[in-house]
């Protein structure tokens, strides 16, 4: 009898670059890649081409009215998807934009936090190498001068509350659910990075990553910054 998976290899096609042209129209994925490399410009035939052509590497940015020293720098398809939210690794909110007051503190702090992916979690650290939950939230937001304790308990009496029921989740706001070890109500913490996105330190064995929102999960919301 044939081998299945091999009968499946046998047939698999590339994906043409009209195909893959549609799928990027229809999920705004070209706009994400230019936000992740602001002042740059992509170039999308040659993106779609590395695409078919199984080129994960090949330059699809070059620079161009980017700021002064960009010179002749070029982003690799593989860095540009992965900042650009593939493989679970979010854009930064307000990339490639002009932000300023609130807007700007709350854009930093979330910078900072997805800047962590990858780190290991370790209970009890909050940076620069490892973090836990709540020492991620209390290093992002010590980035523009709001000091919070790493400590889940208490980041949880921090700033204003919000409803998810009734207000938008903004990036920014910290996430708390029942977790922790023993697993407790408001044990566990993570940072909202759009309405439907958040970062967090998940636990022992794990590394600080993105996820979807855990909306069935959610106990409090807390906004330190802006209204």
């Amino acid at each position: 009898m044939p081998d299945p998976v091999a009968a499946t290899a046998a047939t698999t096609t590339v994906p043409s670059a009209a195909s893959l042209e549609a799928l990027v129209a229809a999920n705004g994925f070209a706009d994400q890649l230019r936000a992740a490399v602001p002042g740059q410009t992509v170039n999308l035939g040659s993106m779609l081409s590395a695409l078919v052509g199984g080129s994960p590497g090949a330059s699809v940015a070059s620079a161009g009215t980017g700021p002064v020293g960009a010179g002749s720098a070029s982003v690799g398809l593989g860095a540009m998807t992965k900042a650009a939210g593939v493989g679970g690794v979010a854009a930064p909110t307000g990339v490639g934009r002009t932000l300023s007051g609130d807007a700007a503190k709350t854009d930093q702090v979330v910078r900072f936090a997805l800047a962590q992916q990858g780190k290991p979690y370790v209970f009890g650290t909050k940076g620069p190498d490892t973090f836990d939950c709540s020492g991620l939230m209390s290093a992002a937001y010590k980035q523009i001068g709001v000091d919070i304790p790493a400590y889940t308990f208490t980041q949880a009496t921090y700033g204003r509350a919000v409803d998810p029921r009734t207000e938008a989740i903004k990036p920014g706001d910290l996430i708390f659910v029942r977790g922790g070890r023993p697993a407790t109500d408001l044990g566990h913490v993570g940072m909202a990075v759009s309405a439907t996105e958040w970062v967090q330190a998940p636990r022992t064995g794990d590394v600080v990553k993105t996820g979807p929102l855990p909306y069935d999960r959610i106990q409090v919301v807390r906004r330190l910054v802006g209204s």
